[in-house]
């Protein structure tokens, strides 16, 4: 007969303890942790412009481009197309619920490659919101509401 098989355990890890089946992986705990905080990354994009783009297979091909600046009004959105919403410490793509699938799955490709064009981090948040689903902090974000976490 083959090796025993155990059930795997959970161990929840609420602060900073001293667990080796996490930190031992990442060569020990560190001594200290550096003080900033997701406030500290948010206050750093707070006068952040706000890049709206689309991306539209309206004209026969996917087309990426700039759409405005700044503030935008949520009902000007096509829901035939994807949007992505440069918010400074994060990506928020938009998919309009009428969106191809072509319009789709480009969306991620431009994302990184915006992200990639303007020097940014390639672990930059980025995440994805449907047309009817929550969209919250999307149209929160596109109306320029200050403290608007990305997650």
């Amino acid at each position: 007969m083959g090796a025993e098989v155990k059930k795997p355990s959970k161990v929840i890890l609420d602060g900073l303890e001293e667990e080796d089946g996490f930190w031992g992986p990442l060569g020990g705990m560190p001594d200290s942790l550096p003080e900033t905080t997701v406030d500290d990354t948010a206050d750093e994009f707070a006068d952040y412009e706000h890049v709206l783009m689309s991306i539209s297979d309206a004209s026969g091909s996917v087309e990426f481009k700039e759409v405005a600046r700044g503030a935008y009004d949520y009902d000007a959105l096509v829901s035939n197309d994807v949007y992505i919403l440069d918010v400074g410490m994060g990506l928020c793509i938009w998919c309009g619920k009428g969106a191809s699938k072509k319009e789709k799955s480009y969306s991620m490709i431009n994302a990184m490659k915006y992200l990639s064009d303007n020097n940014r981090p390639a672990g930059t948040q980025i995440y994805r919101v449907m047309q009817g689903g929550d969209e919250s902090q999307f149209k929160a974000a596109l109306a320029l509401e200050k403290g608007i976490p990305v997650v």
